[in-house]
């Protein structure tokens, strides 16, 4: 049996006339995914601040967005590092933004990544790109560590 949300959207795929993704170029396929949340998903939410960061990786510019929960913009927060899903192949930041309200919701700031696809660059450039998206993070965050959470900070630390 079909888990009702699953038939849902595999309906509105059919009402809005997507070809299976294994009948799509990996090109049609990334243009669809992007396309589907127009009318697969709500508009998001209000958050608090949303702010676009520009890093760099191999001398390639790709943008980082922080997201701050309403009213907690000037707050020290936990964060999540937000990497979109589509396998490496397609997808975006922008078409994830309905995941991680959640964490906005629980008060945490989000950082979701962009990284170059494997239409634009081979691998591991979007490896390379989420790796130095962290370390940005890191440098760019305002740390009050925790004794328990220390020895985690050193793993990030191998990073730098």
């Amino acid at each position: 049996m079909l888990d009702p949300q699953a038939a849902a959207l595999l309906k509105l795929l059919q009402d809005n006339r997507v070809p299976p993704v294994n009948l799509q170029t990996p090109a049609q396929a990334r243009e669809a995914y992007l396309a589907r949340r127009t009318y697969s998903q709500p508009d998001p939410p209000e958050v608090g601040e949303v702010l676009d960061h520009e890093v760099q990786a191999n001398g390639v510019h790709f943008k980082v967005r922080s997201y701050q929960p309403p009213g907690r913009s000037a707050a020290l927060l936990p964060a999540l590092v937000y990497y979109h899903g589509g396998g490496w192949t397609m997808g975006s930041k922008e078409s994830s933004a309905l995941t991680f309200l959640p964490w906005l919701e629980m008060g945490w700031s989000v950082v979701n990544v962009e990284y170059r696809l494997t239409n634009v660059s081979l691998a591991p450039a979007a490896v390379e790109d989420c790796r130095c998206a962290l370390r940005w993070i890191y440098r760019n965050a305002d740390y009050r560590v925790r004794a328990s959470v220390a020895d985690d900070l050193e793993h990030i630390k191998e990073l730098r």
